[in-house]
């Protein structure tokens, strides 16, 4: 499956998608996950990250006061949404708060970024957790690093872990480089980077939410970050968010647009918008 979903910012206002929707080049956007899925509980709201697993969609819910990462089964027809099957980890009591992104690796750990200060710690940090397969729904494990300012997005190569901190108004942000065990080794400098995109082979790609850009860092040769999509663009991005990678193509969320454009990777000069006139800010993509 090919589909490109797209969760968003979401909140209380009129406006807000608190779902995920999956866009067609024939037809409407159409929920991913069923509506009112948690039945009693606190709605969805303020999704970010999310990722397919183990014939599982897993969710972060990241509204302060109800932070999870939930999950969900697929529906017995295609075409029907998910239904809520479960929590794989819930509140500060299994190290979340205000959750970002997360990120599987290959052993099956899950990495997730807090943007809030967990209790006992003095910055935001990136948690971690055994799983999650369909049997087993993980256990937290503890923080894997810490001391970020404000902490965005996570990859990894398999051998180091890429980390956004987007700074503040004092500081204009950095990408974190680092090792398997969590300690810094390098660095690099870009204007509030938030969300990350490492393409399984050699580049990392860098969303600039301030230059309205995206940068590409080649993991091989360890140079310094070049502009790959521009702020003249003849597509433009109005604050960057989500990436995605499709055949031949970059996808792009643009957040105050509203819009997903697409971009040739080979070219990225040869562009077009692939969704538009969304009534919230599109936050991640994902294609499954």
């Amino acid at each position: 499956m090919t589909t490109l979903c797209i969760s968003f910012h979401g909140g209380s206002s009129a406006t807000s998608i608190n779902n995920i929707l999956a866009a067609t080049t024939t037809g409407p956007l159409m929920p991913v996950l069923a509506p009112n899925a948690l039945g009693s509980l606190p709605s969805l709201c303020e999704l970010r990250g999310f990722f397919a697993a183990d014939n599982l969609l897993y969710v972060v819910n990241a509204y302060k006061d109800f932070s999870n990462i939930l999950t969900f089964s697929p529906p017995a027809n295609a075409g029907n949404p998910y239904t809520f099957a479960g929590f794989f980890a819930a509140g500060a009591s299994d190290g979340l708060a205000h959750p970002f992104c997360a990120a599987l690796v290959p052993n099956g750990d899950l990495y997730v970024s807090n943007q809030d200060m967990l209790s006992g710690q003095n910055s935001s940090a990136i948690t971690y957790y055994e799983g999650p397969t369909k049997d087993n729904p993980g256990k937290y494990k503890g923080v894997f690093a810490g001391g970020f300012i404000t902490l965005r997005g996570i990859a990894t190569d398999g051998t180091y872990w890429y980390v956004s901190d987007e700074g503040n108004s004092r500081y204009s942000g950095t990408v974190w480089i680092l090792d398997s065990s969590g300690n810094q080794k390098n660095s690099l400098s870009i204007d509030q980077p938030v969300h990350l995109l490492y393409d399984g082979t050699r580049y990392l790609y860098i969303g600039s939410e301030a230059q309205n850009a995206v940068y590409r860092y080649d993991t091989q040769n360890g140079d310094t970050p070049v502009e790959f999509i521009t702020s003249s663009s003849a597509v433009k991005i109005d604050h960057t968010a989500g990436l995605a990678i499709c055949g031949p193509h970059i996808y792009v969320a643009s957040r105050k647009s509203g819009s997903v454009n697409q971009y040739l990777l080979t070219d990225p000069s040869q562009a077009s918008v692939y969704v538009n006139d969304l009534s919230d800010e599109p936050e991640f993509l994902l294609f499954f």
